[in-house]
């Protein structure tokens, strides 16, 4: 690379902010060591940030002589010519800089020809990803200009900006996520939840494929986890190219309208396992606190169980148990308690049937979404949460893991796929 030339007008940052270490700086008290460290990373970040701007002049330099060659070389029969300079503004770092491009002209044509290099650096989508990511860190809007440190002639960033550039980048997230193409993946399970802000609920799907990586298949917005609302989403899955081998596993919640949205939409081709977290939280909301630790203890024995029968049988026990104490409590139980044991049917075991058992997975992705928008303060409307909630999912997707028991998932495959072992769960 060719040595950098700067422009007249533009500072040297790095000359304000570089400082040597002298003796008086080591010998300084235990006090004062944590400002000479800030002062330190000062110092090092504007080096760094002199040497990012002097190579993004570097490189429009060498773009324009391998166009137009040197300033002093033959132009042969190259129509472009050298025509000055004018002022612009490039993103760094996710700050707006004064730049002073070159400019090229076409002789022939009279138009001026564009620098693919001065594009790229003007380009908002790196601001917009820049943003973004501070967000992710826990920078607010409000607090964006102070946090961004100023480069040479920076122009800084203002709310307004700040909040543009990242509903772009939030909106672009929640598109990708909710149009990908859904047939380049082989599904065994779909998770199914929602989360909520501010009096929206986002309902979220959730895919674990046939080797264990867990994917962010869509989301919709809607005041409650209605039935119409997620027959929607499972629509958009099917249009999108929803692909699986034989039946799918569906982990949802307790909602009513979540499981028979999902029959409707994929009829025998699915089947339900009820979270057995959901289940316990809702029976033990109908019983006084004296009796909630033995109604724990009993519904947790019969889950723990290994085959099918035995759960069944202890927990059609806890259900004669909770009619003495509870006719509700017993009621909320008997509902769909069967589901509980779709996994104990398939005779999954171990870290999968944890895995399998609750909608933890999908409620750990929630937890980045929370982690991530923890600094909003004021919910204007759905748009607003739907694009915070796409971002998330994308930000906590980065981030996944493959399911614990993963190695177990070609058995439960062959499973989905047995009609015998869903005809005998039918039967008992």
């Amino acid at each position: 690379m060719r040595k950098s030339t700067r422009s007249k007008g533009r500072h040297h940052s790095s000359r304000r902010s570089r400082r040597r270490v002298s003796a008086s700086d080591v010998d300084r008290p235990a006090g004062a060591i944590v400002g000479f460290r800030q002062e330190l990373r000062e110092s090092l970040l504007g080096a760094i940030r002199d040497a990012v701007e002097s190579v993004a002049h570097e490189l429009v330099r060498d773009e324009v002589v391998a166009l137009v060659g040197e300033p002093w070389s033959r132009k042969g029969e190259c129509t472009l010519r050298r025509n000055g300079s004018a002022p612009t503004t490039i993103f760094l770092d996710g700050e707006r800089l004064g730049f002073e491009r070159p400019r090229v002209r076409d002789v022939e044509g009279g138009r001026e020809h564009v620098l693919k290099t001065v594009e790229a650096l003007r380009s908002r989508d790196a601001l917009d990803d820049d943003v973004k990511r501070r967000f992710a860190r826990g920078i607010s809007s409000r607090s964006y200009e102070g946090a961004l440190t100023s480069l040479a002639e920076g122009l800084g960033l203002k709310k307004s900006a700040v909040s543009s550039a990242f509903q772009r980048a939030a909106q672009k997230d929640l598109d990708a996520t909710n149009g990908r193409n859904l047939s380049e993946w082989s599904l065994a399970v779909v998770f199914i939840d929602g989360i909520e802000f501010a009096g929206t609920r986002c309902v979220v799907a959730m895919g674990v494929t046939t080797d264990g990586q867990k994917v962010i298949l869509g989301s919709l917005e809607g005041a409650t986890e209605n039935g119409q609302l997620v027959s929607d989403l499972l629509a958009s899955l099917n249009e999108r190219g929803l692909r699986h081998e034989g039946r799918l596993l569906f982990v949802l919640d307790g909602s009513k309208a979540l499981a028979s949205a999902v029959r409707k939409t994929f009829g025998d081709a699915a089947l339900i396992q009820r979270c057995t977290i959901h289940k316990l939280r809702n029976v033990l909301s109908y019983l006084p606190r004296g009796l909630q630790g033995e109604a724990r203890r009993r519904m947790r024995a019969a889950w723990g169980m290994t085959r099918f029968e035995d759960a069944l049988r202890e927990l059609k026990a806890v259900v004669r148990w909770l009619a003495t104490k509870s006719e509700r409590a017993a009621a909320s139980l008997e509902e769909g308690f069967e589901e509980t044991l779709t996994i104990h049917a398939l005779g999954v075991v171990g870290a999968l049937r944890r895995t399998l058992m609750t909608t933890n997975p999908i409620e750990s992705a929630f937890d980045g979404v929370r982690v991530f928008s923890r600094r909003v303060k004021r919910w204007r409307d759905g748009a607003m949460v739907m694009r915070w909630v796409g971002s998330g999912l994308v930000v906590a997707e980065k981030r996944f893991r493959r399911v614990k028991g993963h190695r177990d998932i070609p058995a439960l495959v062959g499973a989905l796929t047995s009609k015998h072992l869903t005809k005998r769960k039918k039967r008992a």
